[in-house]
């Protein structure tokens, strides 16, 4: 191999010059983002599958600039405006604009009745046994057995630490 001469590079790009940054558009892509993770999340939470195209509302200001790139992270069929969600729907706050999602019949009634149920007894345990603690909760004998599971009481003596 020779060696090269003065001027002689291996790179044939010229190094990209700083321009300026569009700081208003980095924002609106961190508002679409958010607005993706909620879509996400409402799907985790219902456990809809993400092959299942959902409608998203919009109720207050929104740019419409991502619609395109939110519609398809997040399989939507369409984003529409509107004043009020739909009955039924799962909603989510961006900044000060509520987003919703109708899930019609997508629920399980029973499976979220059940949720809600040990969700209820839960919170009847921690306010009438004692307070919360990392690891478990102080319990004078009485545990509701979603707790154990959850490994927030300290099983076996029922006593306080």
């Amino acid at each position: 191999m020779e060696p090269r001469k003065e001027g002689e590079s291996l790179m044939v790009a010229l190094i990209p010059e700083v321009a300026p940054v569009d700081n208003l558009y980095l924002e609106d892509f961190e508002i679409a983002k958010e607005i993706v993770g909620g879509v996400r999340t409402i799907r985790l939470q219902k456990n809809i599958p993400n092959k299942e195209a959902l409608e998203l509302q919009v109720l207050g200001e929104h740019n419409d600039h991502f619609n395109s790139v939110i519609a398809k992270m997040c399989n939507l069929s369409s984003i529409i405006r509107t004043e009020e969600k739909a009955a039924g729907s799962a909603s989510f706050l961006v900044r000060t604009t509520e987003y919703a999602v109708p899930l019609g019949n997508m629920i399980n009634v029973e499976e979220e009745l059940a949720k809600l149920q040990d969700e209820l007894k839960y919170q009847q345990c921690a306010l009438l046994g004692g307070a919360v603690m990392p690891g478990y909760i102080l319990l004078p004998g009485f545990c509701h057995e979603k707790v154990k599971q959850r490994k927030f009481c300290k099983q076996g003596s029922g006593q306080s630490h």
